[in-house]
Order: structure tokens, then sequence, then C-alpha cells
């Protein structure tokens, strides 16, 4: 038996909660205009820059044919809005193994918003994160971001409920996503903050999240509700305190209990003299899965 699953990428922060969503992240980007990703010498993505260095779109390409396209809103200097224009099906097996992903999978109409993201700010930071698809009308994801006093982060509760018509992708013990209450609770010392995981008021895992005193993220390490450690990530920065290198071991079970394809297992990032990223490469079980090249226009 298969499972679909919708990817959408995201990237972590340790101020805001893991499903913050954003472009690739591109540093010292003032006026450049475009940023084009290379797999050898094919084009796969081209990234447009707004004049203060904001990714602001990301089409996808194959066969230098666009595939799809992403637009990012902003107000105030932060990001509110993804809307997507593609929508990319991956199958997996009850273990979490890829079994099929080709261009084909994608279904591309330029007119047509497949899905769309949206995050609405407080005082503290992010109070909300609505993921909407069908497209745009139906809420699959609903998040809400609680903070203290001194404005940290305290809790995050999570709403989901299957997309129509797709079969989501779970791990073989986990309830389906709509008849669970999910949640996190932050708590932090010094250079450590530490996440529960919480299903229907039960504690299924905990996070430890260790950073610098400029509070660049080095580690973090999840377990289960039975002490077993099911992830570990290391980030190891430069002199000018770029991450060079990201070991990612991860066993495909998260906090929750919840089962993920593992896409990676250790990321390469290489910088030009301007401090901009030129060279990205992944592994998995010590092979490549890509490595892309950046040009800067």
């Amino acid at each position: 038996m298969k499972y679909w699953l919708i990817l959408i990428l995201f990237t972590s922060c340790i101020a805001h909660a893991q499903e913050v969503m954003y472009p690739e992240v591109f540093q010292n980007i003032k006026g450049v205009k475009v940023i084009k990703a290379f797999s050898g010498d094919t084009l796969v993505h081209a990234y447009s820059a707004s004049p203060d260095g904001k990714i602001i779109s990301c089409t996808d390409y194959y066969n230098e044919k666009a595939q799809g396209k992403e637009m990012y809103s902003y107000e105030n200097g932060k990001i509110v809005s993804l809307r997507s224009y593609q929508e990319r099906e991956y199958t997996y097996d009850l273990d979490g193994n890829s079994t099929s992903y080709s261009p084909t999978d994608f279904k591309w109409d330029s007119a047509k918003v497949t899905f769309e993201i949206k995050r609405t700010y407080g005082p503290e930071g992010i109070i909300s994160y609505k993921h909407f698809v069908n497209p745009g009308n139906v809420l699959v994801t609903d998040i809400s971001y609680t903070y203290t006093r001194d404005g940290k982060l305290k809790k995050e509760e999570i709403k989901t409920s299957p997309k129509p018509g797709v079969e989501q992708y779970t791990s073989n013990t986990e309830q389906p996503a709509s008849a669970a209450s999910r949640y996190k609770i932050f708590a932090y010392e010094p250079n450590l903050t530490t996440i529960y995981y919480y299903v229907n008021g039960k504690l299924t895992g905990t996070e430890n999240i260790t950073t610098t005193t400029d509070g660049r993220i080095t580690n973090r390490v999840v377990k289960n509700s039975r002490d077993k450690t099911i992830s570990w990530v290391n980030y190891n920065y430069n002199t000018q305190g770029q991450l060079v290198d990201l070991v990612n071991n991860d066993t495909g079970e998260d906090g929750f209990g919840k089962g993920h394809p593992v896409m990676f297992d250790r990321e390469l990032y290489t910088y030009d003299m301007k401090g901009r990223m030129i060279v990205k490469q992944s592994f998995l079980k010590g092979k490549p899965v890509h490595a892309f090249t950046y040009k800067y226009e």
C-alpha cells in the first residue's frame, strides 16, 4: 500500500516554530536581480530578488521549460505569504522510502494557485500560520503561537485536516491528523532550548536545541517518549559564521511519533568572496542526492 505526501520545503529557526516557511536563504544579495541554480549545466531554479535582497519568486525548470512557480509576499520586511503554482507529488511506502518521483509529477498551471501559506504577526513575532489548498480555499493546517511576557515562544498548537482526495503519509502507529490534538511547549536555558511534544495531552517526545552565544544553532537532538534518540543534527560554521556542513542523522520519526521521508543526511555549502552561497551539495548514505551551483545576476 502506498501513501501520497505533499511536500513543502521549510527551514527551522529557534526564534520561531519549525513550520515557518521561507524561500531558499541567500545572504548578501542586495542589488542582485536574479539567482540561477544549476545542476551541472542544467537550469533547475531561477529566483527573483527585490532591490533590498529579498526573494520574491522562484521558478522551477525542466528541459529549459518552466514547470512551476512560487511567489512570496512581505510586509514590514517580514514574509507573510507563499503562493504556489505547482504541486509536487511524491509516493512513499510504509517505511517512508520514495517509490516514485519524476518531472511528470508536476501539475503546472501558471494561472492556478495550487496551495497558499499565510502567516500573521503580533508584537512578539508570528502568531498564526495557515496552509490552504484547492486552491487557497480549504484550510488543511492551522497553527497558533503564544509567547512569554519577555517575548519568547511559549506554545505552538497545531490543527491539521487531511487534504481532500489525498491519502496522507503516516507512520504505522499514528492516528489520523484530524483525530489528534498536537502541541509543543518551549522551555529555555542559556544556549539551550527544550521543546516538549504532546499528542492528546500525552508527552510523545522532546527536542534539545543548543546554540552559540550569538544564536547560531550547533545541534538538535530529538528523543521519543522512551527517551530513545530518533534524530540529531549537527551544524558546522566557517570563521564568518556561515553554515558549511550540516549532518542529519534521522530515523524518519519526529517528536510527535509522526513519520516522514529522509531526503538527505548531509549537506555541504560553499561561498564566494562576497559571502554568497555558490554550491550546495546533498548526500544520502554517502551517495550524492544533488549538487546545485548558483550564479548571481
